[in-house]
């Protein structure tokens, strides 16, 4: 039992000491469970300690490799677009080059054509006699 002075309740009253000792009390238990908790299980408390998951060197050296590989298969993806772009390019000129080619062939018969029907029109070329051939050269 604690005794008090007549000084102590006179000056803070009956019911402030109270409530220091529950305080007091309280303090004590809280720290009775706290030093069992660290050393032994308490019922209705959770010792676990939660450590964040992290990846080890392996796998990440896995992930860098995964990623250097995925990068690279765009890159060669890409180089083959183009060259693919350059190969339908050459071959539309080619066939650019065929159709030209084609039609000079064409604008030369045309010539062929109308200069064979202007010279049977024509009244000169009618009255020339056909050619013969002479003689050869000895």
């Amino acid at each position: 039992m604690v005794t008090y002075s007549s000084a102590m309740v006179t000056r803070f009253g009956l019911s402030y000491i109270h409530q220091t000792e529950n305080k007091n009390k309280k303090e004590k238990q809280r720290d009775k469970i706290m030093r069992e908790s660290s050393s032994t299980w308490v019922r209705n408390r959770n010792i676990v300690r939660y450590t964040p998951k992290t990846l080890g060197s392996v796998s990440q050296g896995v992930i860098l490799g995964i990623l250097v590989l995925v990068v690279g298969l765009i890159y060669v993806t890409q180089g083959t677009k183009a060259t693919s772009y350059d190969y339908e390019l050459n071959e539309i000129e080619d066939n650019i080059a065929e159709l030209e080619v084609r039609k000079n062939d064409l604008v030369v018969e045309k010539e062929k054509l109308t200069s064979v029907a202007m010279s049977k029109n024509n009244e000169v070329a009618t009255t020339m006699e056909t050619g013969t051939v002479s003689g050869y050269a000895d």
